[in-house]
């Protein structure tokens, strides 16, 4: 159905070619950023693979292990400030940063060295796939609700 204003333009068409002309990018942009950085020793200078980076923000902890070059990269963060903590063995070190819309923000680090071995615990079995241990999530139905429930019309 298309419509006249009092100019006697058709609108519908008019709002179409509006809204395609309309960038998308301009809707829907990210409301993400990212932190990658590496981490070495800082006695040798020598990457260290293995260690634990956690960042701690607004939605929550995410965590990633350092590969071989001792770089590492966290992304789809919210924008937001963060801690980021750096785990090897006992030893651990925090910075701080500020993740900003559509930004990478780069947090290197330099670890002492660990005089202590690195224990590696290998997990033989399948995690349960319900957590027969916790109760936080459930949902409780009545005849109340069921009488509630909007039904469509044939």
């Amino acid at each position: 159905m298309t419509g006249y204003n009092s100019y006697g333009w058709r609108w519908t068409p008019t709002l179409l070619v509006a809204l395609l002309a309309f960038p998308i990018s301009a809707v829907a942009s990210p409301t993400s950023g990212a932190i990658f950085g590496r981490v070495i020793d800082q006695d040798t200078h020598q990457p260290l693979d293995g260690v634990t980076v956690v960042a701690s923000g607004p939605q929550g902890d995410q965590a990633i292990l350092t590969d071989a070059k001792g770089q590492y990269e966290l992304r789809g963060l919210v924008i937001g400030d963060y801690l980021v903590r750096f785990f090897r063995g006992a030893v651990a070190i925090e910075h701080s940063a500020t993740v900003l819309m559509d930004q990478t923000v780069r947090v290197n680090a330099r670890l002492p060295s660990a005089p202590e071995a690195v224990q590696t615990i290998a997990v033989t079995q399948r995690a349960p796939a319900i957590d027969v241990g916790s109760t936080r999530v459930g949902v409780t139905l009545n005849r109340d609700f069921a009488a509630n429930v909007p039904m469509a019309s044939a």
